[in-house]
């Protein structure tokens, strides 16, 4: 074979493979009975939220998610009371889908995440402490520092 239709084929597989992006679908469903509001939800790096959130309705929202951390629930009730509940610890990677059911007095969740086994490929880095190690010197069998 030719050289361009190696470069051809080759590019057309890559374009096949494609490139997946890795994020969480998360729902939030107020099922309390009561409209809610300053609802927000904390994850690692960042939060999302809205101001109200009418009885029975879900809050449709997707994240990616950077770093390992908790996650939690914070929301006013009808009753002007602040609630906060922890939910699961992400890990940077994961994807699927999180549920968080706030009822009239405390959120229930549901994970279904799955980890991501990809390889992680960092450029290297010059300036790195790992790439300015020095290596300890050779003793002598003597005890002196002078190569053997």
């Amino acid at each position: 074979m030719r050289p361009l239709p190696n470069i051809l084929v080759l590019t057309a597989a890559l374009a096949l493979t494609g490139c997946h992006s890795h994020y969480v679908a998360i729902d939030v469903q107020n099922a309390s009975g009561t409209p809610i509001t300053l609802m927000e939800v904390d994850y690692p790096s960042a939060s999302f939220g809205t101001e109200t959130l009418a009885a029975g309705a879900t809050y449709h929202y997707r994240f990616k998610i950077l770093g390992d951390g908790p996650t939690k629930i914070l929301w006013t009730d009808a009753s002007q009371h602040e609630h906060t509940i922890p939910g699961p610890s992400l890990t940077e990677g994961q994807e699927g889908t999180l549920t968080a059911t706030i009822t009239p007095t405390t959120a229930t969740w549901q994970s279904h995440l799955r980890a991501n086994y990809s390889l992680k490929i960092r450029p290297w880095n010059p300036f790195s402490a790992r790439a300015n190690q020095t290596l300890a010197p050779a003793h002598s069998s003597d005890g002196s520092d002078t190569p053997a």
